[in-house]
């Protein structure tokens, strides 16, 4: 994935829904 092609609020997005993710997994 390009990172430098993502604005920040889109990266924060992603990384927060991962983290819901795990947690909802765990």
């Amino acid at each position: 994935v390009d990172t430098t092609e993502l604005t920040l609020a889109q990266v924060v997005e992603c990384v927060v829904t991962l983290v819901e993710e795990k947690r909802a997994a765990a």
